[in-house]
């Protein structure tokens, strides 16, 4: 089962303190776990006093925490799928609020890219920080900046709406089973959208999407493509954004994307 749903079981003690005092930085009283596993991490939270809606999609792991874990009103478990999830409706039905809340998890590896583009897309009330595990090379496409070789349309699309920073790796040998990769604690803080008024995620997403459709091409060849307009239509726009031409997309700052994308959608 843990293998068929890419559970990969955190086991390391330091890890685990480490994620509970980025836990504890935090002012947030209520923390939703995605992956709750065997409860490790789950445990800890309770015990430092912080109200847990936990999310486990492995239905026989949400049975066994409902069972050794304190049913208080502080804790409550579901038996779910988090990307078929109404998280804002689950945490009014069971605290009788949406409060400020904290949002952490050990993420299968095929799961974080999309999860993170569903946050900050459709929830309708974003968490105050995020704390997650997740692959190694994925946390540092994410904190790419400008000019780097990691930079890609995920490392643009996360920071348009936090402040990213990988605080430790972890190797293999702290999981159970031990990954064929190695992982990162990745925090994002500071969340909000940094998009120009009246530019809306769907929109910023498909303008970088096309910026990065093929990596070797220029900006200018790669958004003629994207949105199917000619070179001349397109250099004006670029320009006005402070974008060279002959840029390609990994070069662009994230001002460079606004402006871009406030020229594409609003000129």
């Amino acid at each position: 089962m843990p293998q068929r749903l890419g559970q990969h079981f955190l086991r390391d003690g330091l890890v685990l303190e480490d994620l509970l005092s980025e836990i504890r930085k935090s002012p947030q009283q209520l923390v939703v776990e995605i992956g709750s596993g065997t409860g490790a991490l789950t445990e800890r939270i309770l015990q430092v006093g912080r109200s847990l809606l936990a999310v486990e999609w492995d239905e026989r792991l949400a049975t066994s925490l409902e069972g050794a874990l304190d049913h208080s009103k502080r804790f409550a478990v579901i038996n779910a799928d988090i990307r078929r999830l109404d998280i804002i409706n689950e945490i009014d039905k069971r605290f009788n609020q949406v409060p400020d809340y904290l949002l952490v998890g050990n993420l299968p590896y095929y799961l974080t890219s999309f999860l993170l583009r569903q946050i900050f897309s459709t929830w309708r009330i974003l968490p105050k920080k995020i704390i997650f595990i997740i692959q190694k090379e994925v946390a540092e496409r994410i904190i790419a900046k400008p000019g780097s070789k990691n930079r890609s349309v995920l490392s643009v699309l996360v920071q348009s709406n936090a402040e990213p920073l990988i605080t430790r790796f972890i190797g293999p040998e702290s999981f159970s089973p031990p990954p064929k990769v190695e992982s990162a604690i990745i925090v994002l803080d500071h969340i909000f959208s940094r998009l120009p008024d009246g530019i809306n995620e769907r929109q910023f997403s498909r303008l970088v999407r096309f910026g990065f459709a093929s990596k070797r091409k220029t900006i200018l060849n790669t958004l003629s493509a994207g949105f199917n307009k000619s070179k001349n239509e397109l250099i004006p726009l670029l320009e006005n954004s402070g974008v060279d031409s002959n840029a390609r997309a990994e070069d662009l700052s994230q001002e460079n994307w606004y402006a871009l994308a406030k020229q594409v959608y609003l000129s």
